[in-house]
């Protein structure tokens, strides 16, 4: 399969995800389809490519919830002293940070970790779900906004000012946005796709599954398309 190459499609630039806003994909017609959870360039940038690629399988993804760091503020907290801590120095987790800003150089993605926080993503799900049921926007270039915010210019996006900045900028009304984090908009819906992930038995991320196949761990692009072509060469279209 051809290589990833830097720029390829038209989200790279802006679109190197926080493994708190993880996701994973639903299922289609009631069989497993291709279910990715996205962490890093995983999911919203790589499983589209392969999808797009020339002679893609016949497969599609759809993107649910998971919460990473359910247990922390929604406020947030420092994310370099946090990784400090599970790594047992700043140095380690400098360098676990440094690994991951290579990786989306690579692929030509924007990764800044200076500044930035760690915490409870839920209002951003929640705001995801509000914008899918709105007439005007795209709920998926909303989350490539929130991607934007949290790696490219380090905002955090439990703050709902950046919330409705970015949903302004994806064409949703960003007063009728805040009303919607006000009001807890979406919270009945996000527990239940919540429970969809939990019963696939997400529990970390990277992670996918594909026609009942699961993989995790940050994937390549040719990885899943292989796994995509296996599944589609045993079951047909999927």
């Amino acid at each position: 399969p051809p290589q990833l190459t830097r720029g390829h499609g038209g989200h790279h630039q802006r679109c190197f995800q926080p493994c708190c806003l993880a996701t994973c994909a639903a299922d289609h017609g009631g069989n497993n389809c291709a279910i990715a959870s996205a962490c890093g360039i995983c999911g919203r940038c790589r499983v589209p490519l392969v999808l797009h690629w020339p002679a893609p399988p016949a497969a599609r993804a759809a993107f649910v919830p998971f919460v990473l760091r359910r247990h922390l503020p929604k406020h947030g907290i420092d994310k370099l002293e946090m990784f400090s801590k599970s790594f047992g120095s700043e140095e380690a987790a400098r360098q676990k940070f440094e690994g991951i800003k290579a990786a989306a150089d690579a692929d030509g993605l924007c990764f800044d970790y200076q500044g930035q926080r760690a915490g409870n993503s839920e209002d951003a799900h929640r705001l995801l779900l509000w914008a899918q049921g709105q007439e005007q926007g795209d709920h998926m270039k909303l989350l490539d906004e929130i991607f934007h915010s949290y790696n490219c210019e380090r905002k955090w996006v439990g703050d709902s000012a950046v919330l409705a900045d970015a949903a302004q900028r994806a064409g949703l009304p960003r007063v009728e946005a805040l009303d919607a984090l006000r009001t807890g908009s979406g919270a009945t819906e996000l527990e239940e796709r919540l429970s969809r992930s939990e019963s696939l038995g997400i529990s970390s991320v990277p992670y996918f599954v594909i026609h009942g196949q699961r993989l995790s761990g940050a994937l390549q692009p040719e990885e899943l398309l292989r796994a995509l072509r296996g599944a589609v060469a045993k079951e047909g279209e999927l």
